[in-house]
C-alpha cells in the first residue's frame, strides 16, 4: 500500500510540475517577445498595470498563441 501511495505522489508532483509555455506553429522566441511586449503595453493601457496576466492572455490568445 506504501508504494503505491508513494507511486501516486511521484506522478502527481510531475505531472504538476510540466512545463507550460506559449505555442504558435511557425513562431519562435523573437516573435513571441514582440507579441508579449506589445500585450504589456495593451495592459498598462487598460488596466494601468503592466502585467495584468489576464489581459495578456487574452491579448496573446487574440495574436494566435496558445498556452499548453
Amino acid at each position: 500500500m506504501h508504494k503505491i501511495f508513494l507511486f501516486c505522489c511521484v506522478c502527481m508532483m510531475a505531472t504538476g510540475c510540466a512545463k507550460k509555455e506559449y505555442t504558435k506553429p511557425g513562431s519562435g522566441h523573437a516573435e513571441f517577445s514582440n507579441d508579449l511586449l506589445a500585450c504589456q503595453e495593451v495592459s498598462k493601457k487598460l488596466s494601468g498595470f503592466e502585467n495584468d496576466s489576464d489581459v495578456i492572455r487574452h491579448c496573446l490568445e487574440g495574436k494566435g498563441w496558445t498556452y499548453e
